[in-house]
């Protein structure tokens, strides 16, 4: 067993000396070195002392000794529960009198301040979504299916990520929270196209297969173009797929589960429901109306001036540019 002995200083580089076992002051000053002459004591070159180590770093608190200790979180843990674990083990350990521990620094309340503003900015993007959907469409639409798609999106994504070994942090928050205005897309499509069938005879769940098989394919592709985006981010490696890959796989999950959600929960939802209390959105249709219009408008107008139709789509491009 290796045992230190001290250090010996060469210039600027300082090597370490260590012994087989430990011996004492007197020991090492009959240690023979060999020299031109033949061996000569250790004793006769250099004066040999018991003490402590020399000092090569200090820390100080408010001007008063202390010791500094730094603790780093294995890669892939959680920053809160280790902070949180970490702080119930420092309070157990019995401290001599007059030691105390401080902390300087925790990084668990910076992330349990941003993971804080992300829920609140979840909650508040889906209550405000929800109340968009009922304002526009209204209660008697079915909107309030499509407010009940949201959430079940959501809660669907966030199992994939648990069943894929992700946790919910600030990249999975941020996918979340990104996703949100888009997982009610798919149910919109679903519902409208069921609408559509009611509209044109159709009785309920006749209706609503047809609407459903009209509306399966396109949907399915184009919810699929978007999860395809992010899927060459899984596939990051290093440092940045440490970024990249829970924000992938957040997006990817949820869209999925939007996808899910539409063609099996809105359309069982609207054949239970009876027939008299889900009407079509006539704000809906009349908002949709009044768009159309403005967009013809807006068309003719570019047809007639063609030219200044594509500076201006360029200054517009600029602009967003600078």
């Amino acid at each position: 067993m290796l045992v230190p002995g001290g250090s010996l200083s060469l210039g600027h580089d300082d090597l370490l000396v260590t012994f087989a076992n430990a011996p004492s002051v007197a020991a090492l000053a009959q240690m023979p070195v060999m020299g031109p002459q033949g061996p000569i004591a250790l004793g006769a070159l250099a004066r040999i002392l018991h003490s402590t180590v020399p000092v090569r770093q200090r820390e100080l608190l408010d001007g008063e000794p202390a010791i500094a200790l730094t603790i780093f979180k294995q890669q892939g843990a959680s920053t809160l529960p280790v902070t949180q674990a970490l702080a119930e083990a420092v309070k157990a350990v019995p401290l001599p009198s007059g030691v105390s521990v401080l902390r300087i620094y925790n990084q668990g309340h910076l992330v349990g301040a941003v993971s804080a503003d992300l829920r609140r900015n979840l909650v508040i993007g889906g209550v405000l979504a929800i109340a968009g959907l009922l304002a526009v469409l209204g209660v008697s639409s079915g909107a309030w299916l499509l407010a009940i798609s949201i959430p079940a999106s959501l809660l669907l994504g966030i199992a994939g990520l648990y069943a894929t070994g992700q946790s919910l942090n600030l990249l999975t928050f941020g996918a979340i929270i990104v996703a949100l205005g888009l997982v009610a897309d798919d149910a919109i499509i679903v519902l409208e196209s069921i609408f559509h069938r009611w509209e044109a005879g159709d009785d309920t769940w006749p209706g609503i297969w047809r609407g459903v098989s009209e509306i399966m394919a396109p949907d399915i592709i184009g919810t699929l173009t978007t999860m395809l985006v992010f899927v060459p981010l899984l596939f990051t490696g290093g440092l940045a797929g440490l970024f990249c890959v829970p924000f992938a796989l957040g997006m990817i999950f949820s869209l999925g589960a939007s996808l899910l959600v539409s063609l099996t929960l809105i359309p069982l939802g609207l054949g239970l429901l009876p027939r008299h209390t889900v009407r079509p959105p006539r704000a809906a249709n009349a908002l949709l109306i009044r768009l159309m219009g403005w967009n013809r408008r807006l068309f003719r107008l570019a047809l007639a001036y063609p030219k200044r139709a594509v500076l201006g789509c360029v200054v517009l491009l600029l602009l967003s540019l600078g």
